[in-house]
């Protein structure tokens, strides 16, 4: 009994229990409790959509604490993922960029961490894998990669085509910061609302403020004549561009920019 109400009120630390008793079988009554008016299933999906399935096991992220031998060079790290784009029509689709990997260093054997948005995002940014993400999600824990550039005194830019709607953005991986309601808008607004907030903080930069910028965009579609053409005015100094695909591509490129 004390298990079934653990379950439909997503209480952990009973749940998470099951994985820890050889040979357990905990009951649940979703069906029974739906029918009699006892849970309401859309409002447990959208628990389970956002919070992570309550049997989850709890993950010990990062496994020790973020160490650092020095600060780094201080390059400015732009990351930009495009969903719904297949890499064995990239150079079709977007020969722009395509021109621009082939002139710098491309990371062809880096592979995406699952089919689907999320669990591309995920392993990206997590660098773990995804059968990891409902323990994730149940403490709300952000990836190191985020918690090292906050360490390390990165302005943060984030821009979102879908105004990260997913629950991995919100619930874990940006959980540190307060975000804005969802409101989609087109990629050229994205790429816009970049380029105004970097030729901004660029101005601040140049005028004798310190910060390095780490910048993540998530576009719905591939626009990279807009892109490549304002990335290509900032002349910098040195550009890297790898990409991460699997059958189904996720993740289009991570460009490291140093003015």
């Amino acid at each position: 009994m004390v298990y079934i109400w653990a379950d439909a009120n997503f209480y952990r630390p009973i749940t998470m229990q099951r994985a820890n008793l050889p040979l357990s079988y905990p009951m649940t009554a979703r069906r029974f409790l739906e029918k009699h008016g006892l849970l309401d299933a859309q409002e447990y999906q959208r628990r389970l959509i956002e919070q992570g399935n309550p049997d989850a096991v709890s993950v010990q992220y990062p496994l020790s604490e973020l160490r650092y031998r020095d600060m780094g060079t201080g390059q400015n790290v732009l990351l930009i993922t495009v969903d719904g784009l297949n890499y064995s029509r990239f150079e079709k689709q977007m020969p722009a960029l395509a021109g621009f990997a082939e002139q710098n260093i491309s990371f062809t054997r880096h592979m995406s961490s699952g089919n689907t948005t999320d669990n591309g995002i995920f392993g990206l940014f997590y660098g773990i894998s995804p059968s990891y993400m409902d323990g994730i999600l149940s403490t709300r824990t952000p990836a190191a990669l985020i918690t090292a550039l906050n360490q390390q005194g990165y302005q943060l830019g984030l821009f979102s085509s879908d105004g990260f709607t997913s629950p991995l953005y919100r619930q874990a991986l940006l959980s540190d910061f307060s975000m804005p309601s969802v409101r989609t808008q087109s990629d050229e607004q994205t790429a816009t609302q970049w380029i105004n907030w970097l030729d901004a903080t660029h101005k601040k930069i140049t005028a004798g403020s310190r910060g390095s910028l780490s910048m993540v965009l998530t576009l719905t579609t591939a626009i990279s004549r807009h892109l490549h053409g304002n990335i290509a005015g900032r002349q910098a100094m040195s550009m890297t561009r790898s990409t991460a695909c699997s059958m189904h591509c996720v993740i289009l490129a991570n460009w490291t920019i140093r003015w």
